[in-house]
């Protein structure tokens, strides 16, 4: 019987450890609160790296499905959308305002689409820290809500 959860937990370690090296991710909404040791959203960096050495075709789209970037990635040569500024402040395609929370919202958030699988997460800064986190892969899902 042990036997058998051990091999459920290593089945489930397993298929969640490659979740986030998919063709296709989703970057939810978010939004920052000013306090008093954390500032306002500032700098957002997107990061796509991938473990092939052959170019891959990638596009970011808005949650409006407009293409915001497109190029190649590859294992030597990964990609920082946003390094130049295209993403600095509170209300970019994936920060969203505090009125906008606690309701649906159309159009917003970030999708990450590829001809073979890249890793994705993001990086924020704001004025006194730094946060990063991964995306959602098509195998994890879509849903973001909790309910």
């Amino acid at each position: 019987m042990r036997k058998k959860y051990w091999t459920i937990l290593l089945f489930i370690i397993a298929s969640t450890g490659f979740s986030q090296l998919d063709t296709e991710h989703y970057l939810a909404p978010l939004t920052s609160a000013v306090h008093r040791f954390i500032g306002d959203a500032g700098h957002q960096i997107i990061y796509l790296s991938t473990p092939s050495l052959t170019p891959v075709n990638y596009t970011i789209y808005d949650g409006a499905n407009n293409i915001i970037n497109s190029g190649t990635v590859s294992n030597g040569a990964p990609i920082a959308y946003g390094a130049a500024g295209e993403m600095n402040g509170p209300n970019t395609d994936l920060m969203i305002g505090k009125n906008q929370l606690n309701r649906p919202l159309i159009g917003r958030g970030i999708r990450v689409v590829s001809d073979a699988p890249v890793y994705c997460n993001v990086r924020i800064r704001s004025s006194n820290n730094a946060h990063a986190y991964p995306s959602k892969s098509k195998f994890v899902g879509i849903k973001f809500s909790r309910k």
